[in-house]
């Protein structure tokens, strides 16, 4: 991507998506310009990083838990957890 980007001078739009539930949580960064870096090792890190960085707040965006809603029977939460992905 960042090879074929630089070659013909395009920026490059980070998105991170996350989808749970059929809801959608979508996050798109600044553009990103590889020819502002030395170097492809250097731009496919900063890049790197930009997408973990937005991955890392969509994780942020969930909602909380707290271990006294979980159930103490772990196998159950799991089979239901399960089921309920079967059933999409």
């Amino acid at each position: 991507m960042l090879h074929i980007a630089a070659s013909t001078r395009a920026n490059i739009a980070p998105v991170a998506v996350d989808i749970a539930s059929e809801k959608y949580s979508v996050i798109i960064g600044e553009n990103f310009i590889s020819s502002r870096y030395p170097d492809k090792t250097t731009a496919t890190a900063e890049l790197r990083n930009a997408l973990a960085t937005m991955a890392w707040e969509l994780i942020e965006l969930k909602p909380k838990s707290n271990r006294a809603k979980l159930t103490d029977d772990y196998s159950t939460m799991m089979n239901n957890i399960k089921r309920n992905e079967e059933r999409k």
